[in-house]
């Protein structure tokens, strides 16, 4: 019988220390002897050792269905926005809308921006007109019916639309175009800041305008809010036909 003393878990034999500790302690990697059956190991099919007349298990399997393209060609142009749409932007001056207006605008194949400023704008610089703000409106109406007629989206529609009555001809013509209708407001910190907001907006509107604006600005809107409004009859009262612009700018002489 051999003799051994057992030391920080260790045993000595013939004058050598040799470890007491199972194997799966020692830093060295454990190799068995005997190679197991089945597969390689590292094959992705095998995640475990299984015998060769088993079947993999079904959480290891491979997909039904390789990865490859669709047979047919994608068309991504319009993945996204495939439904026509109309865009009313709403906001205070300075508030961002156009500039917001202007991301949105790459968001169709043939996006436009219709803006009733359009209107006083001339190459010598922007003159507005209260007088002709009407008359301004109606222009722009009919440029939105034009692109809605020829299947432009997304169009959006920059003005202000402070009360909802003001996008009801927008939004009519919309549903009976079959266009999808969105309100769209900048989310800009200062868009409720009238100190701001004068500031900012690029036609010199005053606070305290601003501020009357900020109490008509109607909230919550919806389609059927737009819908279902009315015009002010004050504001029917004050409209006026539309004259070409060159007849504004010379009158006819002719008859004189």
């Amino acid at each position: 019988m051999r003799d051994f003393e057992e030391t920080d878990g260790s045993q000595k034999r013939n004058g050598r220390k040799q470890p007491a500790w199972p194997h799966w302690y020692q830093n060295e990697p454990y190799n068995p002897r005997r190679q197991r059956p089945g597969p390689e190991l590292s094959s992705p099919q095998w995640r475990h050792p299984q015998p060769l007349d088993r079947p993999p298990h079904l959480r290891f399997q491979s997909p039904p269905f390789p990865h490859q393209p669709p047979p047919y060609p994608r068309d991504d142009t319009h993945a996204c926005h495939s439904a026509l749409v109309l865009i009313l932007m709403r906001g205070l001056p300075g508030s961002g809308k156009s500039t917001r207006a202007r991301e949105l605008l790459s968001t169709g194949p043939s996006g436009i921006i219709l803006s009733t400023d359009d209107y006083f704008a001339h190459k010598d610089g922007y003159h507005y007109d209260p007088s002709l703000l009407g008359a301004a409106h109606e222009w722009n109406q009919r440029r939105a019916r034009g692109a809605l007629h020829d299947g432009r989206s997304p169009i959006i529609i920059d003005n202000t639309n402070i009360q909802a009555w003001e996008m009801k001809p927008y939004v009519k013509m919309a549903l009976e175009s079959g266009y999808k209708v969105d309100f769209c407001e900048p989310d800009t910190k200062w868009k409720y800041d009238p100190y701001e907001l004068e500031k900012r907006n690029k036609h010199g509107v005053p606070q305290e305008k601003i501020a009357q604006m900020m109490d008509r600005f109607s909230i919550p809107i919806s389609i059927d809010i737009v819908m279902n409004s009315e015009e002010p009859f004050h504001v029917n009262q004050r409209r006026q036909p539309e004259q070409p612009q060159m007849m504004r700018k010379k009158p006819n002489l002719h008859n004189f």
